[in-house]
């Protein structure tokens, strides 16, 4: 940590060389300001999406319309955050944040109508990402996205990511 104006500021844990506009596959979390229960609640494993969780997902959905160079990989609104990956598939002058911050602007004021809430309070600033490097990688991030609301039940807490791959494959047979 460094000071900044006589306070401690936390570096970024950004790569200080990487172009975030490049080809490449990143996943990043978004963090609610405000209320645990924003987004709606898990019930059994399975997220269950209220108004304001609705309108984050079609938002979501939509950032490939707004960014031509994106397609969207796995993600998933969870109560107070979201996990996505996104896939910048063709260089362009747009980087990771300008779509991160899009999508946040955007959910923000249609949420923020619909519940009250100001706009600068749904979303924590800034947000964590990662740059996925392979195909490795990016099975492990799906399947811990996939997974998600899986490890908000205390009985599947402690649960390796692979006994989880079950419980949700039940769940899924069960649907059916």
């Amino acid at each position: 940590m460094t000071l900044f104006n006589k306070k401690f500021r936390i570096e970024s844990t950004r790569l200080k060389d990487h172009d975030y506009s490049s080809v490449g596959d990143y996943y990043v979390t978004i963090c609610v300001g405000v209320d645990y229960g924003l987004f709606g609640s898990v019930e059994h494993g399975v997220m269950c999406l209220n108004g304001a969780g609705e309108t984050a997902k079609q938002i979501w959905e939509t950032l490939p319309a707004d960014f031509n160079n994106i397609t969207l990989g796995d993600f998933i609104i969870m109560p107070d955050h979201m996990h996505g990956v996104i896939n910048i598939v063709k260089q362009s002058n747009k980087t990771l944040f300008d779509m991160v911050g899009a999508f946040k602007s955007k959910s923000s004021k249609d949420i923020g109508t619909a519940t009250g809430i100001k706009w600068g309070e749904v979303w924590q600033k800034g947000f964590y990402d990662r740059i996925i490097r392979n195909e490795y990688e990016y099975y492990f991030v799906s399947e811990y996205i996939k997974n998600n609301p899986l490890k908000t039940d205390p009985d599947n807490y402690y649960k390796e990511w692979y006994e989880l791959i079950e419980v949700r494959e039940e769940i899924d047979k069960n649907k059916k």
